[in-house]
């Protein structure tokens, strides 16, 4: 099997630096989270808050010799026990319906009430998009004189996201055209004001973004044998270092869920099995992570990230091409970081696949299933794979060295991680 590597860092992370990440990430003490669990009267019973512990649904991690919890620990518990979330849903009777849930469900009836047919392009949105990034001078040390910035654009490469505009970098737009890049950036550096108090950078962008829908009836009347001679489907089936990786735990998983004769009905296996075992969870910076399919594996839950990178490893161990995006989603109310997949399939092409937005509990199988073969408008495509290279290439080690959503700030002498600087994404629906 052919392992395409990951994108080669210019430097390394420090022991230091990535300590620090993992104190940013495990930023809770257990005296902090008795005081959360107290608020719903959780906190007395320290023999089930132990068994919470051991089954990582309060998860924790010894660093530098102190147990420390992961800063969002107590809100994921409520997401992966039920006994835990009506302890809080009686405390709390007006807690309104996960977000996780919600969306998705809303999102599919009103897309498949808009549908043309399978593969057509349909239902247009249209946003004008602000993201901005802010370093307080403060941050930096008086050698600092360079503050490079790379801000997230719109993914010129995308099918689905059509009449892009650089409103305030137009000339970026046609160089990322000419590039392809994998992850699409405007780039942009400043010399440090020490008078001023802030160094800001903002781009600005216009885009039309498509649904997409196949059902699942569509996909498997049209389906072909994979050729497995080409160059795509050597590529998006092998595996890639480090978080696409065939361990003995994916290929015992995948060969349960592998059907001989049908990709489509392995691709609704795989989608079945991380629908129904893997909740969504708030999760640690991905570059704290070593293998991301595992660790979702072995603490049950995901974000959208780590379950799509596992639906990704999952299906080219069995054989099927498979690849990431990312972006924003922009639902309105509910704007956020979010990412999905694509896979192939032989005779119908590229289908998106969204799993952590799931099975939809729905009688209707176009619904159930709208993000398996499907996918909303309410899209900011960012990028086309993840861990690429930037242009110009970054020199620091990736604050996010796998996804690029947020942005990425380094100066002359060293990378400015997430807690340095702030960031902001606007998004306007045009057409409302």
């Amino acid at each position: 099997m052919v392992c395409f590597s990951q994108r080669k860092e210019s430097s390394i992370l420090t022991e230091e630096e990535r300590i620090n990440r993992l104190k940013l990430d495990f930023s809770k003490t257990e005296a902090d989270i008795i005081r959360e669990l107290a608020v719903y009267d959780l906190h007395k019973n320290q023999d089930r808050i132990r068994k919470w512990e051991l089954e990582n649904k309060i998860e924790n991690k010894v660093i530098d010799g102190e147990k420390r919890y992961f800063k969002n620990a107590v809100p994921n518990l409520f997401r992966l026990d039920s006994n835990a979330y009506a302890v809080k849903k009686s405390v709390d009777p007006s807690l309104n319906e996960d977000l996780w849930t919600r969306i998705p469900r809303e999102t599919a009836i009103k897309m498949i009430d808009k549908k043309i047919q399978d593969s057509v392009l349909f239902a247009p949105e249209s946003f004008e998009i602000s993201i901005s990034i802010s370093v307080p001078v403060s941050n930096l040390t008086s050698d600092e004189r360079i503050v490079k910035c790379w801000i997230p654009a719109p993914q010129l490469n995308s099918a689905r996201q059509m009449q892009v505009m650089y409103v305030s970098d137009p000339a970026q737009q046609d160089e990322n055209m000419r590039k392809k890049n994998s992850h699409a950036s405007v780039y942009k550096e400043e010399t440090a004001p020490f008078d001023s108090e802030f160094i800001s950078f903002e781009s600005k962008y216009i885009i039309s973004a498509y649904a997409q829908h196949y059902s699942l009836a569509y996909l498997y009347k049209h389906e072909k044998k994979q050729n497995a001679n080409t160059y795509i489907y050597k590529k998006f089936t092998s595996e890639r270092n480090s978080h696409v990786i065939f361990t003995p735990r994916i290929k015992e998983l995948g060969d349960s869920l592998k059907d001989e004769n049908s990709d489509v009905q392995t691709i609704k296996n795989i989608f079945d099995y991380i629908s129904s075992n893997i909740p969504w969870c708030s999760a640690l910076e991905y570059s704290n992570i070593d293998n991301i399919p595992m660790y979702v594996l072995e603490n049950g839950h995901g974000d959208c990230g780590q379950v799509s990178l596992l639906f990704i490893t999952l299906c080219r161990y069995c054989g099927i091409p498979a690849k990431w995006q990312s972006g924003w989603m922009l639902h309105p109310g509910a704007e956020n970081l979010h990412d999905w997949a694509e896979v192939l399939i032989e005779g119908v092409g590229w289908i998106p696949v969204d799993v952590s937005f799931g099975r939809i509990d729905h009688p209707d199988l176009d619904i159930a299933y709208y993000y398996l073969g499907g996918i909303d408008p309410y899209r900011f495509v960012i990028n086309e794979d993840f861990s690429s290279e930037f242009d110009p290439t970054k020199i620091f080690f990736r604050s996010e060295p796998v996804d690029f959503q947020r942005g990425e700030v380094e100066t002359n002498q060293r990378n400015l991680y997430f807690n340095k600087w702030k960031y902001k994404m606007s998004a306007k629906n045009i057409l409302r």
